[in-house]
């Protein structure tokens, strides 16, 4: 999961379904009202190395959660401040 999904377009319905990989991790995938695959939710990595999960409390739902704002809301659910980097910065007056 290396590239990003453009966010959906407005009033589209989208479907994400979680599924666990036999082999280890974890993949979402995207589907539109018809239940064809357009993609997955890219990992973006803040607090979990491994990869995304849920179903539990820790970093990989923290992820988890993340990525799928991020993927719904493209790059505006990121923190316009700090860039998504989550340090704390200012801003002038």
């Amino acid at each position: 999961m290396t590239s990003a999904q453009p966010a959906p377009p407005a009033g589209a319905d989208v479907i994400y379904h979680g599924y666990r990989r036999k082999t280890g991790g974890s993949v979402i995938a995207i589907e539109d009202a018809g239940g064809a695959m357009t993609g997955v939710v890219r990992h973006v990595v803040k607090h979990s190395p491994t990869g995304m999960g849920w179903g539990y409390a820790g970093s990989g739902p923290a992820d988890c959660a993340r990525s799928l704002l991020i993927a719904a809301l493209s790059e505006t659910a990121r923190c316009p401040m700090c860039a998504g980097t989550g340090k704390v910065v200012y801003r002038p007056r």
